[in-house]
């Protein structure tokens, strides 16, 4: 699609066709368990990918549909789990799956056992040996400078070079401090090293002395539990969001949701979400690092969001958005170095008003006319979004393929921007599944909503392939990083194979997911996979496990046929 032809929303390319209206209904005698020997085996617990009544997942189900639950083609398909980062499936979606590949979900993660947090020892996450762990100075250090030698430093504008050095001082008593200000300094250091050493060291390809990665991150947490209670400080802020950072790379949700909302209570308690100046105070370009912290916990927040359905923990009409001083024009020079951040700031305040004006409780009782206005209006500021990128990253819908070559830091972000632009897309595009005319005969369905369902498939598609042509290019580490975009991604072209398996690209489809299962699957001679958490393996199970039913699904329409 060429950057002038108009939206997708009004003209879709010629190989996206709107979603067909087969196969609406389902019927209620298919809807008996099938999951009971998966969950008796002791590996595998059904309530991960399902809600029925004896699920301790049901009540969250419910509640995250009234914040915008999981819908396609008005089919209500259930939730997102905050955990686990998988969707768990209502009755009536696990119906719907069952209708159409004639089998239920059965995934097993091969190397998961189920979590038992009563065998936790608490009072050993808390010993002496553990609070009083320090990594060598000078491996901190040598990750310090390449950090600040590095694009990195802004794309993850965490923490200020200069600023951290004296951080590192205090962290080794070199300095007067009181001890809640060492105990601070010392987690922030921690917190720093164990996302460097887990994610950038590969990214960097640095070579420096063995990290313990697991020890660092048990002292990072047992230091976090204390400055919780500490009174607010950047160095605690910068630490979390590492943190953060960090496990969102492992795929631990929990941790995740628990950092998101300590990092969003340091910022509020530390003023960071007003830029100075705004009431006439005196601005210092040394507020740049703390409005870097602000504008990182912000895109944060909002992609935790999506990921897990709940509303956002930053509220934008309390707090001040304008821009970093010349970002526009750094955005427009992607060579000039300027702070760029992990993302695109601008696209992370649309995805605040999408996620306001399609998913939040007020917008649940909007008619399908205002949804589908919605939809539209948002398409526009996207693709006005689109049009002030650089033509050199600028994404289009369509999956457009590239040469194979050495992968560089401005390629990892002009990937990271494409991923997201699909996600919004597909986010904004989807929201017409809710739409009550999906029920009805295909003659009266309103053809925007249609088109617009396809667009969001179209997306998601074109997720999946810029994974499948970029996996040889960038580290291992990168893709745990990005994991959250397949996944989502996974599931719409699954249920636009489930809607029409006889479609002309169905098979293609299939086959994508089944690439896509198999580049997501750790490899257990990469030593990169020991730092994924269980959390993301099970979100490859899942993957793994809808393409087999993609399969399915195909196979059962043919037979049909």
């Amino acid at each position: 699609m060429s950057d002038e032809s108009p939206r997708p929303f009004s003209l879709l390319p010629q190989h996206v066709k709107p979603i067909s209206q087969a196969g609406r209904s389902v019927s209620n005698g298919d809807r008996q368990p099938s999951l009971e020997g998966l969950a008796n085996s002791g590996l595998f617990d059904g309530s991960l990918i399902s809600s029925d009544a004896s699920s301790p997942n049901t009540y969250f189900s419910r509640f995250n549909d009234s914040i915008g639950g999981l819908h396609f083609a008005g089919h209500h398909l259930g939730s997102l789990s905050c955990y686990y980062g998988i969707p768990i499936f209502s009755a009536d979606g696990r119906a719907w799956v069952r209708s159409r590949t004639g089998d239920d979900f059965a995934f097993t993660p091969d190397h998961v056992q189920w979590l038992s947090y009563e065998d936790v020892d608490l009072t050993s996450m808390l010993s002496a040996d553990i609070l009083n762990y320090m990594p060598e100075r000078s491996t901190i250090e040598v990750y310090l400078k390449a950090y600040a030698e590095s694009p990195l430093s802004s794309i993850f504008p965490i923490i200020d070079p200069k600023h951290f050095a004296r951080t590192v001082d205090a962290a080794f008593g070199q300095t007067q401090h009181a001890k809640w200000r060492v105990a601070v300094a010392r987690f922030s250091v921690c917190s720093f090293l164990t996302f460097f050493a887990a994610i950038i060291g590969h990214v960097l390809k640095l070579d420096v002395p063995f990290v313990d990665i697991d020890r660092l991150a048990e002292t990072s947490y047992a230091l976090f539990s204390r400055c919780t209670s500490f009174p607010p400080t950047v160095e605690a802020l910068s630490g979390t969001v590492a943190l953060h950072f960090f496990e969102t790379a492992r795929g631990d949700m929990q941790k995740v949701d628990n950092l998101v909302s300590t990092c969003v209570r340091l910022l509020f308690n530390l003023g960071l979400h007003m830029t100075p100046g705004l009431n006439g105070e005196r601005t210092d370009r040394r507020d740049e690092p703390m409005r870097n912290l602000f504008w990182t916990c912000y895109a944060m927040d909002k992609e935790h969001t999506f990921r897990t359905g709940r509303p956002p923990m930053i509220v934008d009409e309390h707090c001040d958005l304008t821009l970093p001083v010349n970002y526009l024009a750094a955005m427009s020079n992607p060579i000039a170095g300027a702070h760029h951040y992990h993302t695109d700031l601008r696209l992370s305040i649309l995805k605040a008003k999408a996620y306001r004006s399609l998913y939040s409780v007020e917008a649940q009782k909007k008619t399908e006319i205002d949804i589908i206005k919605t939809i539209r209006e948002l398409d526009e500021e996207l693709e006005q979004w689109r049009m002030s990128l650089p033509t050199a990253m600028r994404p289009s819908l369509a999956h457009q393929e590239k040469p194979q070559c050495e992968w560089s830091m401005q390629q990892l972000q002009s990937l990271m921007l494409r991923l997201e632009y699909h996600y919004v897309t597909a986010i904004v595009h989807q929201a017409s599944s809710r739409c009550a005319s999906w029920a009805g005969n295909h003659d009266i369905i309103a053809e925007g909503i249609s088109s617009s369902l396809a667009v969001s498939v179209a997306a998601s598609r074109s997720t999946l392939l810029s994974l499948v042509s970029t996996t040889t290019t960038f580290p291992r580490p990168v893709l745990w990083v990005l994991l959250f975009y397949p996944i989502s991604a996974v599931l719409t072209v699954f249920c636009s194979i489930l809607d029409d398996p006889a479609s002309v690209v169905a098979q293609s489809d299939a086959k994508l997911l089944e690439q896509v299962a198999v580049i997501l699957t750790p490899d257990s001679t990469d030593p990169a996979a020991t730092d994924v958490n269980i959390s993301a393996h099970i979100q490859v199970g899942f993957a793994r496990e809808v393409a087999r039913l993609a399969r399915s699904a195909i196979c059962k329409a043919q037979r049909e046929g």
